[in-house]
């Protein structure tokens, strides 16, 4: 009789150790080297440019632009429409032709039709920007139930693109083969007084009442109406004078923060994070990726934006996060498994880290307010 030799490791314990990277450069992405164990590139999932972080040597990848985040089966899962088992396998298979035919096409691809990167986007946005007061961009904030003489002091830290490309264009063609569109731009910079290092552009209408629609993604999904060029990582819009009076109130959305800040009765801070990740940061994870919910803490290396001695800090937190999954552990010597997490417990899993993270940078007293379920600080605004 035949004996199996069991390596005690599932098929899914053996995909999760093959490297993101592999992965996500098999569905077509171009990464480079960021480090000795990762690589970064555009995102494979939401295309967006320089946004893509996966590991050489570690199960995780992650985008600093749609939030997504997970091992090699959750992105091949993703990319490839699979359930988890089929995800897994495919992963292991590796499908090595496809993947040497997928490289070399598109090692032609750049050779003939070379694309600007998104820091050249940011640069050009940046050149052509004027100061947002007295424009469209107050008919926007108008639109979203934010009472614009309330936020005027905030407006002059905004700016406004009357004709923001939408896409990175091909080198040799330049930014008019690009459609353009209205935009709210908000400059990025690692600190209040820093040079911009990246925008985030809300496109709009003509008359600035409602987001653009700019049509389709080459996969038929919905181009999104706001997107960072440049660095966003480690940056965020400073919309007041950090060393002034009142808290600092800090947020995700340009027009979370706003709607808040219009709401309080004195003087404030306002910060806009425009991402999850320079929001909260992220969890600390161990050697085999999974996140211990029963004892959350925030990862040194993966930290949010935060001013050093900032006195009081109001951290507001969205509770319209789209559910998740994540490898994690829910109590101390539990089980380690994969689990859908809801938006109120992302909620609460970012008012945590990013109040752990405000705190050792010497803030206090630092506070988080959450919105009520499935709502942003702006629709509490709009619906008072």
């Amino acid at each position: 009789m035949a004996v199996g030799i069991s390596t005690g490791e599932s098929l899914f314990d053996r995909a999760r150790k093959v490297a993101p990277a592999d992965v996500a450069r098999a569905h077509g992405a171009r990464l480079r080297r960021a480090g000795t164990k990762r690589s970064r590139g555009g995102c494979p999932l939401c295309e967006s440019a320089d946004a893509f972080l996966a590991d050489e040597q570690g199960p995780i990848w992650h985008c600093f632009s749609c939030g997504e985040t997970g091992d090699a089966v959750a992105l091949e899962k993703e990319l490839g429409g699979h359930p988890d088992r089929t995800a897994a396998a495919r992963v292991l298979a590796g499908d090595a032709e496809r993947v040497v035919l997928q490289r070399e096409r598109r090692v032609r691809t750049v050779h003939e039709r070379p694309i600007v990167d998104s820091a050249t986007v940011a640069a050009y946005i940046v050149e052509r920007v004027v100061p947002a007061t007295g424009t469209i961009v107050e008919a926007w904030l108008a639109a979203r139930g934010i009472p614009v003489d309330r936020v005027s002091a905030a407006l002059r830290h905004l700016a406004f693109a009357a004709r923001c490309p939408i896409a990175p264009w091909r080198e040799d063609r330049g930014p008019p083969s690009i459609m353009h569109c209205p935009a709210m731009i908000a400059p990025l910079r690692e600190a209040s007084n820093g040079a911009i290092v990246g925008v985030h552009a809300t496109y709009l209408t003509s008359d600035g009442r409602r987001k653009a629609d700019l049509g389709c993604l080459p996969d038929g999904r919905p181009r999104p109406a706001r997107k960072m060029w440049g660095r966003a990582r480690g940056a965020a819009c400073f919309l007041g004078d950090v060393a002034g009076p009142g808290p600092m109130a800090v947020g995700e959305g340009v027009e979370t923060v706003l709607s808040y800040v219009a709401a309080l009765d004195g003087p404030s801070r306002p910060v806009a994070a425009l991402s999850l990740d320079n929001l909260q940061g992220r969890a600390l994870r161990d050697e085999e990726g999974v996140v211990p919910l029963w004892r959350l803490r925030a990862d040194p290396d993966s930290p949010p934006i935060t001013v050093s001695e900032a006195g009081e800090v109001h951290i507001l937190v969205d509770a319209d996060m789209r559910p998740i999954e994540i490898r994690c552990q829910l109590v101390r010597r539990g089980r380690r498994e994969r689990v859908r997490i809801d938006g109120l417990k992302r909620s609460e899993i970012c008012a945590a880290l990013a109040t752990q993270a405000w705190r050792r940078a010497g803030a206090g007293p630092v506070k988080a307010f959450r919105a009520p379920a499935g709502m942003d600080f702006n629709d509490l605004g709009r619906a008072r």
